[in-house]
């Protein structure tokens, strides 16, 4: 919000329209998985079986990314219309609707990524780990601090969206 208020007027409507979009799939479907996996992970890592645990991670990610890969192309490939449909109103005329698809596309590029990072968390909190998702989180501020700030004087709103994208890229790595 701080970096967005020192850009373009309707930079930040841009990115929080983009975002809530993209948000949808993620909250469903990621988090509904990861939030699911989260007590058989702790119970299954306080019981020492490790095999399963591991297995239950991987079955885990794999659905969040057989889901979220196909609706982060599909969307990607129809964030224009998508877009049109859900914010053609008020003053929100082709030229916002067009910054707000742009920025969109951005977003769908970490689509899976952040999705991976719900489960992640999880993971890292079921074995009794809170302390590399807190410094993973606060490097992925700090990522995304420094990239949406180069980035949202060239592109607005999707340079805003690169910042999020690289930092949650980085942090599921």
């Amino acid at each position: 919000t701080v970096i967005a208020s020192r850009l373009p007027e309707g930079t930040l409507a841009v990115f929080n329209f983009a975002n809530d979009l993209q948000g949808l799939p993620q909250t469903l479907l990621a988090l509904s998985f990861a939030t699911a996996a989260f007590p058989m992970l702790s119970q299954l890592w306080v019981k020492s079986e490790s095999e399963q645990f591991k297995k239950l991670f991987q079955r885990t990610i794999s659905e969040i990314f057989l889901w979220l890969i196909p609706i982060a192309l599909i969307l990607f490939a129809f964030r224009q219309p998508m877009v049109q449909l859900t914010l053609n109103y008020g003053r929100f005329d082709e030229f916002a609707q067009a910054k707000t698809a742009w920025t969109l596309a951005v977003f769908l590029l970490g689509l899976p990524a952040q999705g991976a990072l719900l489960l992640l968390v999880r993971t890292f909190f079921a074995m009794g780990e809170s302390r590399l998702p807190l410094i993973s989180a606060i490097f992925g501020g700090i990522t995304t601090i420094l990239v949406a700030s180069a980035l949202g004087k060239w592109w607005g709103g999707a340079g805003l969206a690169a910042g999020v994208v690289l930092a949650s890229l980085l942090q599921s790595t």
